[in-house]
């Protein structure tokens, strides 16, 4: 999972600390074991060296690099929060940052959005999106193949909404997908709005599949949904179907001429 640095640091400096040890190699490795020796079975065991190799060294780096998050095994962070009194990693996050909903540690992480391609061609469109947590905030980022879009999500009534402003300041999207109470989602459905290349409103379907690849190793990608030899393992026949009927999956205004009632008959 995909978690903010300041929460992997705190989390192994409590840790560390209720366990009387010191925060190098050996105080590390001694952790573990106390910490293994004190957890429930349904948790998962620490490698002796897995506090110094994954976590210490890779949060040192991250901090080095300037990165605000890291991407760790979620089951390893379950089982050093379960050490300090939690039933997970996202219960002691929330006790962090309290002002992040819930709903938010729901989707943390990187995801590729797929939309039907507007021109009625049989593709899709796929772009690396990345949802984080920063100062008590929740933002997405979306790289297109041109621009890259970044707004503040919105919680309303078991969905989220986020409007989107491209780095130059040129283009917006406004996008809202349902979440109910799902915990760990794996596809998100839900519809965009915005401005063609050609200057003309559309509005249609959207989907964000949840991705385990770095965010910066992301592509964007064009996939005909009706080639069984193109559909890759992002693109399941279940996803191809749901965008195979383009009037299904785009509204589009009719063209303008006089901007009045007569444009409304064609």
């Amino acid at each position: 999972m995909n978690i903010a640095v300041d929460i992997v640091e705190l989390l192994l400096h409590k840790s560390v600390k209720k366990a009387g040890q010191t925060p190098d190699r050996i105080g590390l490795l001694e952790t573990a074991e106390v910490i293994n020796d004190s957890i429930p079975s349904n948790y998962k065991s620490i490698g002796s060296r897995y506090l110094y190799d994954t976590v210490f060294l890779r949060v040192q780096r991250a901090r080095d690099q300037q990165a605000k998050t890291i991407n760790l095994e979620q089951a390893m962070l379950d089982s050093l929060a379960a050490y300090l009194g939690f039933h997970g990693v996202n219960e002691f996050r929330s006790t962090q940052q309290p002002l992040v909903p819930s709903e938010a540690h729901a989707i943390e992480g990187n995801w590729y959005s797929i939309v039907r391609c507007n021109s009625g061609k049989e593709r899709v469109l796929v772009s690396p999106v990345k949802i984080e947590i920063r100062n008590s905030a929740t933002f997405l980022e979306l790289s297109g193949p041109h621009r890259t879009y970044r707004g503040k999500i919105r919680w309303t009534a078991g969905s989220f909404s986020c409007f989107l402003t491209s780095k130059d300041g040129i283009k917006i999207i406004h996008l809202a997908f349902r979440l109910g109470v799902a915990k760990q989602p794996s596809v998100l459905s839900g519809v965009f709005s915005g401005i063609s290349s050609s200057g003309i409103p559309i509005a249609g379907k959207e989907l964000l599949v949840r991705s385990a690849e770095d965010y910066t190793e992301m592509k964007n990608l064009r996939i005909n949904i009706n080639k069984s030899d193109t559909i890759s393992h992002l693109i399941t026949p279940e996803i191809a179907q749901y965008f195979s009927d383009f009037e299904k999956s785009y509204i589009k205004i009719d063209s303008a001429s006089t901007f009045d009632a007569d444009d409304l008959v064609q």
